[in-house]
């Protein structure tokens, strides 16, 4: 009796126990938000197949003396990146990129707060306006780059002809160096400011008019309320862009192919089309491949700099 009591107890326990785990398989799977993972599986397939997954390649062919010339591609170890501390060129074009980055992010924000502070303002035709600022944004970088190419040419251009109707005489707007590189850079501004201007007006909109109507009222101008009301409170919104920013600008390619080519010489050979000559001029993959990992490298330090930076200041 007392045997088969015991069993009975044991045969129940386990009955208790696969019970208890199927009700936490239960609970489990009700926390789960299967709806939700399904509907950003094809948005996480997308990043994983176009760049996760190339990004991963690019670090390993980077070990490679891989070649569009040769059918031999044979490991070398880090030699790409030996000699990529020895060539002059690559030097040049990242201090080109660091300089462009520091002239060019700062300047697409101030020129994005600008437009969107007036577009933030009860203004009569305020759609309109907006539409018009967005312009530049939607239009193709290579179709904007064309575009101003055919208005910046030193002797066909629209605007030395109109310089020299108005006798201010012609610029060599592309055939200098300082020329080349100013070009590129208000042309990259005013493509590129409208993003930074819709993200900021997202901000203006979000912050309480409460704010602004005490700052006035305790007596502060309208200066005063922007640097101590305004910008504070957008800086996350900066913050944002500025990583954004910087990360297109050492990724810019089709702007440069359309208007220079990196010329005039090497002037406007910025370190993401240097990449891109190497791999499909010189047909260099793994060199190229090197050049991509550095550029990813300095992306995540800069990132990782602005977030310091931000929340040191924000405690």
């Amino acid at each position: 009796m007392t045997d088969s009591s015991e069993v009975y107890r044991a045969e129940r326990a386990e009955d208790v126990v696969r019970q208890g785990a199927k009700i936490v398989r239960s609970a489990w799977y009700r926390r789960v938000p299967w709806t939700e993972y399904l509907w950003l599986s094809p948005a996480v397939a997308f990043v994983l197949g176009f760049t996760f997954l190339p990004a991963l390649y690019a670090i390993q062919i980077s070990f490679y003396d891989y070649s569009f010339a040769s059918q031999e591609r044979p490991f070398i170890g880090l030699e790409n990146y030996v000699d990529l501390l020895e060539d002059q060129d690559y030097w040049h074009s990242l201090r080109l990129s660091l300089l462009f980055a520091a002239v060019d992010v700062p300047l697409t924000i101030l020129i994005g707060l600008g437009t969107a502070l007036l577009l933030n303002q009860k203004l009569s035709g305020r759609g309109l306006f907006r539409s018009i600022l967005l312009l530049p944004w939607v239009i193709s970088m290579v179709i904007a780059g064309y575009m101003l190419k055919w208005i910046f040419a030193d002797s066909t251009g629209i605007l030395n002809y109109l310089l020299s109707r108005v006798g201010l005489g012609e610029v060599d707007w592309l055939s200098s160096g300082w020329g080349a590189f100013t070009t590129i850079l208000l042309s990259h501004s005013w493509k590129v400011y409208a993003f930074g201007m819709i993200i900021l007006l997202a901000g203006l909109q979000s912050i309480p008019s409460e704010l602004y109507e005490a700052a006035h009222i305790d007596g502060a101008t309208a200066f005063q309320r922007l640097l101590h009301v305004t910008i504070p409170l957008l800086l996350p919104q900066i913050l944002i862009l500025v990583i954004l920013r910087t990360l297109n600008t050492f990724n810019m390619v089709d702007l440069i192919f359309a208007m220079t080519e990196g010329g005039p010489g090497n002037a406007t050979e910025f370190i993401s089309y240097y990449m891109y000559q190497r791999a499909f001029a010189y047909f260099e993959l793994g060199y190229a491949s090197a050049i991509a990992v550095t550029i990813l490298l300095l992306n995540i330090v800069l990132a990782l700099v602005y977030v310091r930076v931000l929340r040191s200041r924000q405690a």
